[in-house]
């Protein structure tokens, strides 16, 4: 448990927190869609981009190279990376975004793909 008071500018305690989470002080250039904090020097980091290689064959989609952990959303289709290439089975050609998302080290992002029968 960690315990934090929260003060005015005169030195007077607002309110006590009591939580299990940390906190590191930040300037205003970081957000939760563009950093996270490294836990081992308690300092913000940019995120990093995906990288990834996609290959279609039909309306077979497999995208290697992203680290375990990612959400990957196509409509209703949806999954978490592991260590394997993902794979994405389609019933019908045609175009579709696809959502990389959740994993705190990468920034969220939509990629559009075309598969065709």
């Amino acid at each position: 448990m960690n315990i934090y008071a929260v003060y005015r500018p005169d030195g007077s305690i607002k309110q006590m927190l009591t939580t299990v989470d940390d906190f590191a002080k930040v300037d205003g250039s970081v957000s939760d869609t563009t950093h996270y904090i490294d836990t081992d020097s308690g300092q913000p980091k940019p995120k990093k981009k995906h990288e990834y290689q996609i290959d279609n064959d039909g309306l077979l989609l497999t995208i290697t190279g992203l680290p375990a952990g990612v959400n990957v959303n196509v409509g209703f289709i949806e999954t978490v990376t592991d260590s394997e290439p993902t794979v994405i089975e389609f019933e019908l050609p045609g175009h579709y975004q696809v959502a990389l998302t959740g994993h705190h080290h990468y920034i969220d992002e939509d990629i559009e793909v075309s598969v065709d029968g």
